[in-house]
């Protein structure tokens, strides 16, 4: 398995290396778990001597070209400006991969939420809501298994008309931390 190793262990590794003199001696000194191998030490120390430095060096391969300082703006703007539009329909608009711009949306701290219909509660409901309440307790001390009968339902809305079930339609609106 491949552990990657801290900036400052990989200082610790050098410095006993140059004290010591061997690498069987960076192995026993350690009194760490997971002592570097030998591979690890060799490789760090030709790094050292090299550079000067035990830092990584860069990474080869194509830089990201989406996440600029520019493209972060934009997006931001753009919700700010539409803040329920899809993120499919926003990577269409804004001309940016839906990947690229998952990504701007999370640098961005940017968080998708559900928005959440409740209903109303009047002065006489605070009442109505302590009467069941002690309805349901004194059923529940004269009879243990009262609960038990209950049928609990998670359908928000019982109609035969149908004329308005919110239960699955949800929009994606953003909102910042």
């Amino acid at each position: 398995m491949t552990y990657r190793r801290s900036q400052e262990e990989r200082i610790r590794i050098v410095r006993l290396f140059y004290q010591s003199g061997s690498i069987e001696a960076v192995i026993e000194h350690w009194g760490l778990p997971n002592p570097p191998c030998r591979i690890t030490i060799d490789d760090l120390i030709t790094k050292f001597e090299e550079t000067g430095s035990v830092a990584d060096r860069p990474r080869s391969g194509r830089p990201r070209s989406v996440a600029t300082q520019e493209n972060r703006e934009i997006v931001q703007q753009h919700y700010q400006d539409h803040p329920t539009e899809s993120i499919r329909q926003s990577a269409h608009d804004l001309n940016i991969s839906k990947s690229s711009l998952h990504r701007l949306i999370h640098e961005l701290g940017l968080h998708p939420y559900r928005l959440q219909h409740t209903h109303w509660l009047f002065d006489q409901d605070y009442e109505e809501r302590r009467r069941f309440s002690a309805w349901i307790l004194d059923c529940h001390q004269n009879d243990p298994t009262f609960v038990d009968k209950i049928w609990f339902s998670d359908e928000s809305r019982f109609t035969l008309d149908q004329t308005i079930n919110t239960h699955n339609s949800y929009g994606l609106y953003y909102m910042y931390d």
